[in-house]
């Protein structure tokens, strides 16, 4: 460093070092018993770097600076991921909870916490009760409460991986920022095979639309149909389903990733589309009203005015 240095952390379990100084830049530094030697160093701050820390369950730094920000560094690739602003507050400490997904930060009028990624998983319910498909990691998974495991005393149900999802995005490739994918829509119009569609809210937004095997379901995968949304995606019919385009039509497709019709959506500022309840039907969510739309006809069939709708 340069210019004084203001804090040092020690990672968890590798034998690695991390400082933040008035250089405006964090440095990683490997160690052994005797000494410690540069790895490298990541810059982007614009001030004074107040603090930093290894996250406790990925591979990442969060620092924070006099320029009013935290940035989020990839460990692994040496690059920042995610920046987040405050302005008029210049930051000073960081703080990681040992077992909970929280991080604190001091500013100069008090402090935030907050998280860099949502617990709960992406989800969404099977053809029959009892199944429910879900993503951990990068890896889709059936879990099937009708058949019982051999895991810890009364637990009920098994996992079984379906396959693995492609990382879309130069975000999605850390783990740890809330690149995972956010929504999960099962086709329950199709009896003979397992359609999900899986869409993430990372770089703008995307989808990608897995085909399945209903009697073996981690044999015979089918996938590489991918595309941009968004929000939700949503299956109208047994071979159809419909997207959000980044110019906010609906577009509808076949279970090829084949365009067949785009619509344009009654509210200019529908953010998301959801299941209809029937055939052929979406419900049209905007930030003040979820709207009832029938695809096939383009009618309203009923509209209810809320506020904040997620």
């Amino acid at each position: 460093h340069d210019r004084g240095v203001n804090w040092a952390c020690f990672h968890p379990t590798l034998p690695l070092l991390a400082s933040a100084a008035d250089d405006r830049q964090v440095k990683l530094w490997r160690m052994s018993e005797t000494k410690a030697w540069e790895v490298d160093t990541l810059r982007g701050h614009a001030n004074n770097v107040s603090s930093c820390l290894f996250h406790p369950k990925h591979e990442l730094v969060v620092s924070n600076s006099e320029d009013r920000s935290i940035r989020v560094w990839d460990v692994n690739k040496r690059v920042g991921v995610q920046t987040f602003r405050r302005e008029g507050d210049r930051f000073w400490i960081l703080a990681a909870h040992k077992s909970q997904n929280l991080l604190a930060a001091g500013h100069d009028s008090g402090m935030i916490v907050f998280k860099l990624e949502r617990e709960r998983p992406a989800a969404c319910y099977g053809p029959t009760a009892g199944m429910m498909y879900y993503v951990r990691g990068r890896e889709l998974f059936l879990h099937d409460t009708s058949r019982t495991g051999s895991g810890a005393a009364g637990s009920t149900g098994v996992d079984v991986p379906i396959t693995s999802l492609r990382r879309m995005g130069t975000q999605a490739q850390t783990d740890g920022i809330g690149s995972a994918p956010r929504f999960l829509s099962y086709n329950h119009h199709n009896p003979t095979e397992g359609n999900i569609l899986v869409t993430s809210d990372v770089d703008g937004g995307s989808y990608e639309l897995v085909t399945f095997s209903l009697t073996n379901a981690s044999g015979s995968v089918t996938d590489g149909k991918r595309g941009n949304c968004l929000g939700p995606g949503v299956f109208l019919g047994r071979n159809r389903f419909a997207i959000l385009d980044r110019q906010r039509q609906i577009v509808i497709k076949n279970l090829q990733n084949e365009t067949t019709k785009r619509v344009q959506a009654p509210i200019p500022t529908v953010d998301g589309l959801l299941d209809g309840g029937a055939s052929g039907r979406v419900i049209l969510r905007a930030e003040d009203r979820a709207v009832l739309f029938e695809v096939q006809s383009r009618r309203v069939l009923g509209e209810l005015s809320a506020p904040k709708i997620k």
